[in-house]
């Protein structure tokens, strides 16, 4: 794209910029140009007479030339025993380094009664604990393992034998939650067996029965699909300690309402035939339906000719009957077009009459390739503005679009 005017970048930067490669210099050279020439890969600028080189390498005889012509000189004396004071900024740049890129410590390292902040959850064994991860530990659940039935009243464990509970006839081996013991210290997960029962291998000491235990019910007419948590705070003495278990969800808690069904865990909604139409994922009218009378359910008009009134701008329509008339209701936007340049005028006003101080423009070359190119403007009034080139234009050079 072609620049027909200088640009005021207005102290801005000009990032990821890259000089013009060339494999020779540019014809007709003025002081400032600069280019990369990519045969001796060197960049290069002119500087009114001839092009200076601006990587020019420096041999080590040239670099203690420079040295020398100093008025500072380095003194290597003292070389040899440098101490941090003697670096300028040297305790600064060393700050700069992560901790990650330093030697690790061999032995206990002290924050001197500081914290460290901003630190993610641990994942591995050895990782060190946040507060966040710690307090989440602290009062989140201890799952036990699933039993197969809970009771719904008190249960003689001693002899116990193999009873039904909640619709379900036990097995030797299944696992009981019983809750509901007249010695609420007796609650907790059993085994059932033809005699004696004993508590589960998971639950049968007191550090393993704690505030927050919870148990998952597999069957059962009342508590199957349920779970139960021990809401007895803590600390717990087996055996000794009442035991409270408390239900905190059930699959059968959920029910459909009007309208829908359910089954399992699963809510569906009900269709109706030729009326709602229910897809995997979406609900939809059918297409049989006919109940109202509008084009989405009557279909395309696929005959005839269609008439009406010209429909206002408040519904949605021009409130016209023509092109022209549409336009101007709906504040559409003109064009205007013409060859610009006359071999001598550098400023070319263009008279576009779209009666709009909002307008566009845009500038190409009338010749093929159609170049679009760029210079300076103005606008003067709702229907002129002022085109401005740092070289006069020829004749008809170029050609101007005006939009608004």
């Amino acid at each position: 794209m072609k620049y027909l005017a200088n640009i005021d970048l207005n102290k801005n930067e000009i990032q990821n910029a890259r000089f013009q490669n060339l494999a020779a210099a540019p014809s007709s050279p003025v002081a400032g140009l600069f280019y990369y020439d990519t045969v001796s890969n060197t960049a290069l600028f002119h500087n009114g007479t001839g092009w200076i080189d601006m990587g020019q390498v420096l041999t080590g005889p040239d670099i203690v030339s420079l040295i020398n012509a100093c008025a500072s000189l380095i003194d290597a004396d003292n070389i040899n025993s440098l101490t941090a004071a003697k670096i300028s900024d040297f305790d600064t740049q060393v700050r700069t380094n992560a901790l990650n890129q330093l030697t690790a410590p061999t032995a206990d390292l002290s924050l001197n009664s500081h914290k460290l902040t901003n630190v993610t959850d641990p994942v591995s064994a050895q990782d060190a604990a946040t507060k966040n991860y710690v307090d989440a530990a602290r009062s989140g659940l201890t799952i036990k393992d699933p039993v197969r039935v809970a009771s719904t009243a008190n249960v003689v464990i001693a002899t116990g034998t193999l009873l039904t509970i909640d619709g379900i006839t036990l097995v030797a081996g299944d696992r009981v939650l019983l809750k509901n013991q007249t010695a609420a210290a007796e609650n907790g997960i059993y085994v059932a067996a033809t005699g004696s029962w004993s508590r589960a291998s998971d639950a049968n000491i007191s550090a393993e029965v704690i505030a927050g235990m919870a148990i998952w019910v597999n069957e059962g007419t009342v508590n199957g699909d349920s779970r139960w948590v021990l809401t007895t705070n803590n600390s717990i003495t087996l055996g000794t300690t009442a035991l409270t278990f408390t239900k905190d969800f059930q699959a059968s808690d959920i029910v459909a309402g009007a309208g829908m069904t359910k089954s399992g865990n699963q809510l569906d909604v009900i269709g109706v035939l030729n009326r709602i139409l229910i897809n995997a994922d979406s609900i939809d009218i059918s297409p049989n339906y006919v109940g109202q009378n509008t084009i989405t359910t009557l279909g395309t008009i696929a005959t005839g000719v269609w008439n009406g009134s010209i429909i206002p701008l408040l519904y949605g329509g021009t409130g016209a009957s023509t092109a022209a008339g549409a336009r101007s209701n709906l504040g559409a936007t003109g064009k205007y077009a013409a060859n610009v340049g006359d071999g001598s005028s550098t400023a070319i006003t263009i008279t576009h009459g779209l009666n709009s101080l909002d307008v566009v423009m845009t500038l190409k070359e009338v010749a093929s390739p159609y170049n679009a190119v760029m210079t300076d403007w103005q606008i003067v009034d709702a229907n002129n503005i002022k085109l401005l080139f740092a070289t006069a234009p020829t004749a008809a050079q170029y050609r101007v679009v005006v939009i608004g």
